[in-house]
C-alpha cells in the first residue's frame, strides 16, 4: 500500500483503489505525508486532495494529519509502527498519527493534540482514539541506548530487561507508552480504544519489518468524516 518499499507503483495505485473502495473512497482522496519519525503535523483541507496519492506527492516531514474537511481521506503507513486514529465527533475533528518509538520518545501524541486543539477547536474530553495493531510487548526488543531514553522520560514501567541471555537487551511496550501520552493530552481512558493485535505474531494478517526486513510491504490506514 506504500510507494517507498520497491513496489510497482501500477499495483500500489490499484491495491488502494481495491482497498478504499469497500467504503466508496477513491485513491484521489488520499492526503498522506512522507513519514520521517519525527513529529511533524499538518492541517490539511480539500486543497490539499491527492497530495501523496501518487508516487512523490506526499507532504515533506509529516508523521502525522490533522483535518475538518468531509472529503479527505488521511492516510498513513506502517508495518510495527503504531498508527493513531483521533476523531472529535461533536466539532468534526480527525487525526492519522504515525507513532513509532522515535515518534513517542519525542512525545508525537502531545504535538498533535495540542495542534488538534489549536487548529482545529477539537477537545481531548470530547475525543475518541483508537491505537492500530502494532508489535507487541513480548516481540519489540530493544538495546541499552533506546532503554535508557525511554528512562529518562521517567517511562521504565514500561519496559523488562532480558536477563535471560544478555542485560543489554530489553523489551518495550510502545502500546502502553502511547496510552499514557493520550491519557497525559487529556483524553479519558475510556474512549481509547486498542486493537492488541501483534504485526509480527501474524505473518498471515501483517506485514512486520522486524520480523520480515527492510523490503516488507506496508499496510495503509485511514480515518474520513462521512460526508
Amino acid at each position: 500500500m506504500a510507494y517507498h518499499t520497491g513496489d510497482r507503483p501500477a499495483s500500489v495505485w490499484e491495491n488502494r483503489k481495491r482497498f478504499l473502495s469497500i467504503w466508496g473512497l477513491i485513491p484521489e482522496q488520499i492526503i498522506a505525508g512522507k513519514q520521517i519519525h519525527g513529529i511533524g503535523v499538518h492541517p490539511v483541507d480539500s486543497l490539499d486532495l491527492g497530495r501523496g496519492s501518487r508516487q512523490g506527492t506526499a507532504i515533506p516531514d509529516c508523521d502525522a494529519l490533522i483535518s475538518k474537511s468531509s472529503d479527505v481521506v488521511l492516510a498513513a503507513f506502517s508495518a510495527d509502527c503504531l498508527l493513531v486514529y483521533l476523531a472529535d465527533v461533536y466539532r468534526g475533528a480527525i487525526a492519522i498519527i504515525h507513532a513509532g518509538w522515535k515518534g513517542l520518545l519525542k512525545e508525537i501524541i502531545g504535538e498533535v493534540i495540542e495542534a488538534f486543539t489549536r487548529e482545529l477547536g477539537g477537545k481531548p474530553k470530547s475525543t475518541l482514539a483508537a491505537i492500530s495493531p502494532g508489535i507487541c510487548f513480548d516481540c519489540f526488543e530493544i538495546g541499552e541506548d533506546v532503554a535508557a531514553a525511554f528512562r529518562n522520560k521517567g517511562w521504565s514501567k514500561f519496559l523488562s530487561p532480558q536477563n535471560n541471555y544478555s542485560h543489554h537487551r530489553y523489551l518495550l511496550n510502545l502500546e502502553e507508552v502511547c496510552r499514557l501520552q493520550l491519557e497525559n493530552a487529556g483524553l479519558f481512558q475510556s474512549n481509547i480504544q486498542v486493537s492488541g493485535y501483534c504485526t509480527r505474531c501474524y505473518p498471515d494478517y501483517f506485514y512486520s519489518h522486524r520480523r520480515d526486513g527492510e523490503k516488507t510491504g506496508r499496510m495503509m490506514g485511514f480515518i474520513s468524516l462521512k460526508g
